[in-house]
């Protein structure tokens, strides 16, 4: 038994005199002021929910909709109808791929104002269905995270320190070294005069986000450039 409309003491079900008070106050509900007393006091605040109404009342909920059961609209408050997902409002949404294992599933990227808000699974990926495993499904903490790095840092050899570096120089420096391990590292014949024609001076290891166009580029590179060693973690 509960009373609405007016302060005071009522009965509940065990005979424990329960006292139910309207007055607004800092905190939502305290119980069991007094341990020793069968007693209790419940304190409610009506300052979230603006003025307080009976019909509000779950079980009044529940008898006054079809929802009888109270499995339904009965136990859902106005603050909760009022709850929308974050991915409502994004500005579109992007298709991408999980940055993690070889497996490869299918991402929706949710972006509003050029930041990314949420990853979730793709549902019409045929490799993952939606599904996530929580590497996954944490791909939002790995893009916004605030260690993460905008710029290219190199460090020299034997120093102590990083240098930012532009993308262009790094690029070309890559190069360069690529260049001048091949010509350092090549080998045109064994030792018994049979032609080599390669380098093990460079080796390749493919990433498990390269797709299959990018992973056909990579071999002919390596290749022409006399490589041998090719390997890829999604085969591994």
């Amino acid at each position: 038994m509960v009373q609405s409309d007016l302060d005071g003491p009522c009965q509940s079900m065990t005979g424990a005199s329960v006292t139910l008070s309207m007055a607004p106050l800092p905190t939502t509900l305290v119980h069991n002021r007094r341990r020793a007393s069968p007693h209790v006091v419940i304190w409610t605040t009506l300052a979230p929910m603006g003025r307080f109404s009976f019909l509000e009342w779950p079980v009044v909920r529940q008898l006054r909709t079809s929802d009888t059961t109270a499995r339904s609209s009965a136990t859902v408050s106005e603050h909760t109808r009022q709850i929308t997902s974050r991915n409502a409002t994004a500005d579109h949404v992007v298709s991408s791929v999980c940055p993690y294992c070889a497996v490869g599933c299918g991402q929706k990227v949710y972006v509003k104002d050029n930041k990314v808000i949420q990853i979730e699974g793709d549902p019409d990926s045929p490799i993952s269905r939606g599904r996530l495993c929580p590497k996954g499904a944490a791909s939002e903490q790995l893009v916004n995270a605030p260690g993460r790095q905008y710029h290219v840092l190199y460090r020299a050899p034997k120093a102590k320190d990083w240098q930012r570096l532009e993308l262009s120089k790094a690029m070309d420096m890559v190069a360069d070294r690529f260049i001048e391990t091949r010509r350092r590292t090549w080998q045109d014949a064994d030792d018994q005069g049979r032609k080599l024609n390669r380098t093990m001076g460079i080796a390749s290891l493919g990433g498990a986000t390269l797709d299959n166009e990018e992973n056909y580029l990579i071999k002919k590179l390596f290749t022409a450039a006399g490589a041998i060693q090719i390997e890829n973690q999604a085969r591994i």
